[in-house]
């Protein structure tokens, strides 16, 4: 009981401060002596106009894994490399691979805009990811799709978890600003959107799983007064 004790006094407090390269928490420990006092990160600039692009890119490479620190998504696991509207034969072919993530972003009325005229804007953010996954034509078992579910069940949740960390998505890899208010997204909630097994097990191109997964957020920048 004596080393127990010991043992714990020991033991250092410490802070948690926000390191904004890495977009991480780091544990520092407090000397007594030397308290060290974290600095909060430099604000960033809001964009002085709507940029999709910036917000696109950003999302995918939180997708993709090209954005790093705190729940990362791992490299491999997914892929964007996909264009909105591709037909079943398509899809078929380039999720063999790697799944495929489709991009559908939305700017909505914001409930939180000020009154105008000011000099930032506020706008709504919808983003609608759809995840497809193969069902290959020579997996015949139950298993053997209950398998492909369970990995689209984990991929999307590391997503969802990622998109939430604050700071996530406030810049591209690059660093472009991409006005999102604190770098996340809230998740609404991810739905099943289709599941067609191929109905005979020799159907061209296997079938489909696809999943929805909704989020929302606020995108401000500023705005002329003059």
């Amino acid at each position: 009981m004596a080393d127990f004790a010991l043992q714990q006094t020991s033991i250092a407090p410490l802070f948690l401060g926000y390191d904004a390269t890495t977009r991480a928490l780091t544990a520092i420990p407090v000397g007594t002596q030397q308290p060290v006092v974290p600095v909060p990160p430099t604000p960033l600039a809001l964009p002085t106009s709507l940029s999709d692009t910036a917000i696109r890119a950003a999302l995918r490479e939180v997708i993709e894994g090209k954005i790093a620190g705190v729940r990362a998504v791992p490299v491999g696991l997914l892929s964007c490399d996909i264009a909105g509207g591709a037909d079943d034969m398509t899809l078929s072919m380039r999720t063999t691979a790697t799944p495929r993530v489709e991009i559908a972003v939305a700017y909505p009325v914001s409930p939180d805009r000020p009154q105008q005229p000011v000099n930032v804007w506020f706008r709504g953010l919808e983003v609608t990811l759809t995840y497809t996954y193969l069902l290959d034509s020579q997996a015949l078992f139950a298993v053997d799709y209950q398998a492909v579910k369970a990995s689209a069940a984990y991929a999307s949740d590391l997503v969802a978890q990622a998109l939430a960390w604050p700071g996530k998505l406030a810049t591209t890899y690059s660093g472009t600003v991409t006005g999102i208010v604190s770098g996340v997204l809230a998740w609404q909630g991810t739905t099943v959107l289709r599941d067609d097994a191929p109905r005979s097990g020799q159907t061209e191109g296997g079938g489909l799983y696809q999943l929805e997964q909704r989020f929302s957020g606020t995108v401000v920048t500023t705005s002329a007064v003059a």
